[in-house]
């Protein structure tokens, strides 16, 4: 940014473009390690679950029958909610490093 821009700008620049980049990485994140993520806590839970078709003797046996049963996506179920509620807190971090950082390096150019 160049010219005449003012602080409250600079800080609203700031917000907008940590906000983005953090969510579209969160959103490429989630959907990388959701596949492993479901099976892990297929497995942990297995013994609470009623389903006997989510009862697993493994990982092999687990991604068998997640793509057996349910296809190529099965292995995407939950990934909207996991989105939203880590792509939240993501937003959430990084914008408030960023203004941080910012903050800090305004006040070292000043002194």
């Amino acid at each position: 940014m160049t010219g005449n821009v003012t602080s409250a700008e600079r800080l609203r620049a700031i917000a907008v473009i940590a906000s983005i980049s953090s969510l579209m990485a969160n959103i490429v994140a989630c959907t990388i390690t959701n596949p492993l993520d479901l099976i892990r806590t297929r497995a942990y839970f297995k013994h609470h679950n009623k389903d006997d078709g989510q009862h697993y003797k493994g990982i092999t046996h687990a991604m068998q029958k997640i793509y057996y049963r349910d296809g190529l996506m099965g292995y995407f179920y939950g990934l909207f909610p996991r989105i939203c509620r880590k792509g939240f807190g993501s937003v959430v971090i990084w914008t408030s490093y960023e203004y941080l950082i910012d903050k800090k390096d305004a006040v070292i150019s000043v002194g």
